[in-house]
């Protein structure tokens, strides 16, 4: 019976559990975190206030039949500079 290396076995329980942590916005469909790209890149060039929209994302990806998320994670997602 061979056996498997450690950093092998912890890549693989680590990959294996990524799913559950992931963010509001990598729960969305590739189409719509396009689309949400796209509002962050207008919000950034208009500075805008950043709970208006924040409020109006959420709200918006509700109406869409997702779960909405919460006003202070699209906050934080607006600050991020991916």
């Amino acid at each position: 019976m061979s056996k498997k290396k450690l950093v092998d076995d912890v890549v693989q329980r680590v990959e294996s559990r990524r799913g559950g942590n992931r963010t509001w916005f990598e729960k969305l469909p590739e189409d719509l975190q396009a689309e949400l790209r796209e509002v962050r890149v207008y919000f950034l060039s208009t500075c805008r206030k950043k709970r208006p929209f924040a409020v109006a994302i959420a709200e918006a990806v509700a109406e869409r039949g997702f779960e909405k998320p919460g006003e202070q994670a699209v906050v934080a997602w607006l600050n991020r500079a991916d």
